[in-house]
């Protein structure tokens, strides 16, 4: 970032606007924090820190090229994808955000995979896992676990459908997606791969933790001073969404934990099941950091991971609006109380449509900057 680029100044800004927030609004601040670590507590670091450790014992001890071997035939037609990127994908759909981010970095750090193959893996092997989905948003948000169950159907349908695309649009000769790999790498004893995937397991659960909380006070600040409610009004003008949905629909691309509860307060089952599993595709700008993060001393890029991502929720939401019009879930949202007016999905995918235009348009902007 330049000194005294745009960017810059827009950053310094908003780190004041911040500072003021948590000035002018401490007891909200507080609560928002306790929220957030009662939810890392009870949900998130329970959930995730298991499949950490289990996706860095699969690569400390090289399972991943017993798999690699085994599940090659499926891989490389399909995805365009050398068999050793299958851990990354099944624990990437299991073990939810950012498992499958985690398990390509490692992967390429033992250089047990190519550059090439480890970034494009990265667009759909990174997922939202079951816990969540079914017990979070399904019981949590639509107080029906099969309604859970469905859109982890459609979560994994949409992830695979983008690999697919992904392999037909940016297609990869055999010879790109070699490298010089660790043919023959000596396999550490259990005791020191144990101990490593342990640390580093909690190491990434507490950074984890820590974009939540960040998060969420974010979000509420946000929401306190009114920036939704602005950016609301303003985008009524152009979609016809009211305000208090705008507002849920930002929170989602911020957070999508707190940001599917708010989508189920103000729309119609149906618009819920639609947007949130745009949400869930798409994974948040809470996710993308936590990605980052999982990434960072891997030195690989995570331009396809946002791309990917981008794909995954625009595809999950046309699969959920086919899925509202076929099958009947028999659900109403937890806290909906606008579930007995109609509400039509199209200004939805205007503002979905709009919004990822401006999502990708500022991320040209900040790799220019950088």
């Amino acid at each position: 970032m330049r000194r005294n680029s745009a960017s810059y100044y827009i950053v310094f800004f908003s780190i004041i606007v911040f500072l003021s927030g948590l000035v002018i609004f401490p007891r909200d601040v507080s609560e928002s924090v306790r929220n957030a670590l009662t939810l890392c507590s009870a949900s998130v670091i329970p959930s995730l820190f298991p499949f950490f450790v289990a996706s860095r014992l699969i690569t400390n001890l090289r399972y991943s090229d017993m798999l690699g071997k085994k599940l090659n035939g499926v891989m490389r037609p399909v995805f365009s994808l050398d068999g050793t990127m299958s851990p990354a994908l099944l624990l990437g759909l299991i073990g939810g955000y950012p498992v499958g981010a985690m398990t390509c970095a490692t992967l390429y750090k033992e250089r047990l995979c190519s550059r090439n193959d480890a970034e494009r893996a990265l667009a759909f092997c990174n997922n939202c896992g079951p816990a969540f989905i079914i017990g979070a948003v399904g019981n949590g948000v639509f107080a029906s676990s099969k309604t859970g169950i469905a859109l982890y159907i459609i979560h994994v349908l949409g992830a695979l459908t983008t690999g697919f695309l992904l392999r037909i649009l940016s297609p990869v000769k055999l010879s790109q997606s070699k490298a010089v790999l660790n043919s023959n790498p000596k396999i550490p004893s259990f005791s020191f791969s144990f101990t490593d995937s342990v640390v580093s397991a909690m190491k990434s659960s507490l950074v984890i933790s820590a974009y939540i909380v960040l998060f969420s006070v974010l979000v509420k600040i946000l929401q306190l001073l009114s920036v939704f409610s602005v950016i609301g009004r303003l985008m009524f003008l152009l979609t016809g969404i009211d305000e208090s949905t705008v507002s849920a629909i930002l929170t989602g691309l911020l957070e999508i934990t707190v940001g599917s509860y708010s989508v189920s307060e103000c729309v119609s089952f149906n618009a819920a099941f639609v947007i949130i599993s745009f949400f869930l595709g798409l994974g948040g700008l809470s996710v993308h950091c936590q990605t980052l993060s999982a990434i960072s001393d891997s030195g690989l890029s995570a331009r396809q991971h946002f791309i990917g991502k981008a794909i995954h929720g625009c595809i999950s939401a046309l699969y959920a609006f086919c899925a509202t019009n076929v099958f009947s879930f028999n659900a109403i949202p937890v806290f909906s109380e606008a579930h007995s007016y109609y509400f039509s999905p199209a200004p939805v995918f205007r503002f979905i449509f709009i919004t990822l235009l401006i999502y990708i348009f500022c991320k040209k902007g900040w790799k220019k900057v950088k």
